[in-house]
């Protein structure tokens, strides 16, 4: 992934292109600082060179910077895309730009302000079909609702998504719908259902050789365990 060197016959637009892909999935593996000096070097590159719109991959900067946690320059990111003219963005940069800054308020639990913004990329994404980026947006807005006490909304959102997820195989995104929804019942107290949704996504986990969902997903049901006996050893408890 961080061979030195251009590879032989890549022409500056393909090595360019190259390198932007490579620093974006040595992001994806959390390879932040290899990530930070390949994207940075070819955004420098094809500024200089005026070799190709940069809209995309800015959006992929943010996205990186939003993996590493640093919240604050990814919104910056995310919300400098949007003061571009509308007309040089295309949808797809639009509408990532508005869900990421969506994102970045819902990771750091502000479900409120998040839910237009998420919604507006919503907007965008069901004008132009893309199930994909659907599924997503609403599996994000239904963290927001869950996050504000609306549990049927919330298990709604998860539904549609989690059934888009499986008609187009996204199982990484598949697993996180069915974990969601094992989330709404532990938030309802039903920890059984809970229990056998969180045990339902390790499985997709374990197959797909996830292993921070694994780690997740186990937590999970260990926790949601401890909460059922809890519950199970109240006087009076009758299960749902």
């Amino acid at each position: 992934m961080e061979s030195p060197g251009t590879p032989v016959g890549l022409n500056a637009e393909i090595f360019t292109a190259y390198d932007m892909h490579r620093g974006y999935c040595l992001g994806l593996l959390g390879r932040y600082e290899a990530s930070r000096r390949l994207l940075t070097g070819a955004e420098a590159r094809a500024l200089d060179s005026c070799l190709f719109d940069l809209h995309c991959q800015v959006l992929r900067r943010a996205m990186v910077m939003f993996l590493q946690r640093d919240y604050v320059s990814s919104d910056r990111i995310y919300r400098s895309l949007l003061e571009e003219d509308r007309e040089t963005l295309d949808w797809y940069v639009h509408s990532g730009a508005l869900a990421g800054a969506g994102k970045v308020l819902m990771i750091q639990r502000q479900y409120s302000e998040a839910v237009p913004w998420l919604q507006r990329a919503l907007a965008i994404v069901e004008n132009k079909r893309a199930k994909y980026a659907m599924a997503r947006l609403w599996a994000d807005i239904a963290v927001c609702e869950l996050g504000m006490g609306n549990h049927a909304k919330a298990l709604e959102l998860l539904q549609d998504a989690e059934r888009v997820n499986l008609e187009l195989g996204a199982l990484p995104n598949f697993q996180v719908c069915v974990a969601n929804i094992g989330n709404i019942h532990y938030a309802t107290g039903n920890y059984l259902k809970a229990i056998a949704h969180y045990q339902r996504a390790l499985k997709i986990a374990q197959e797909i050789k996830d292993p921070v969902s694994i780690q997740k997903w186990s937590h999970n049901i260990g926790f949601a365990f401890s909460k059922s006996r809890e519950q199970a050893a109240k006087p009076g408890f009758v299960p749902i």
